[in-house]
């Protein structure tokens, strides 16, 4: 059933690969990332071990205890997007998409959406940039959680997973095949009219 042109081991699919790198940029990098950055910005202020100067981190205390959890799904993520890049085991597709799927959902109650509907105690510029960033880091959070899932449960994905193709992914690539030539077809012939 399978013809000369359809090699016999599926190939990561773009797909996938845009899934999974989108996911780290979000899911680990981005996370961590910000503990970087909060952990660096209170040293600077600390002096002495004792006193502060002209800074003080509000809810540090509190942001402590969430470092610790906030590593660790990032470093756990990390390394189920280096199971998922290999593809083997076959499974690691649905664990995969169910810990996008976790992790978009933690994401948006734990962080964003705690955030954007805090008020803050202290007037200060930063409440005129925080809003539309926390906007857009909810709607690319949600759509990349989507895509990832949706991408990954298509057949081209599957088919990379388990490693071979099934007589029906075959007719889905002539399908596309037949169809991608058609339109070729069409556009060299106005093309040359």
């Amino acid at each position: 059933m399978i013809t000369a042109n359809i090699p016999q081991k599926p190939k990561r699919p773009f797909g996938v690969s845009l899934a999974i790198f989108t996911c780290f940029l979000i899911y680990v990098a981005l996370p961590l990332i910000e503990v970087i950055f909060v952990v660096s910005v209170d040293n600077m202020m600390t002096f002495d071990g004792v006193g502060r100067s002209g800074l003080n981190v509000i809810g540090i205390e509190k942001f402590g205890s969430q470092i610790v959890w906030q590593i660790a799904l990032a470093i756990g993520f990390g390394l189920l997007i280096i199971i998922a890049w290999v593809g083997r085991p076959p499974i690691i597709r649905l664990i995969f998409s169910g810990a996008v799927g976790l992790m978009g959902f933690v994401t948006v109650i734990a962080q964003i959406i705690p955030r954007l509907t805090s008020s803050p105690t202290v007037l200060d510029s930063s409440r005129d940039v925080n809003q539309p960033i926390l906007t857009f880091y909810l709607i690319i959070t949600i759509l990349i959680t989507l895509y990832s899932i949706w991408y990954l449960n298509r057949w081209a994905a599957r088919a990379f997973y388990r490693g071979y193709y099934l007589p029906e992914d075959i007719e889905e690539m002539k399908r596309i095949e037949d169809e991608m030539m058609s339109s070729t077809d069409t556009i060299q012939h106005k093309s040359t009219t």
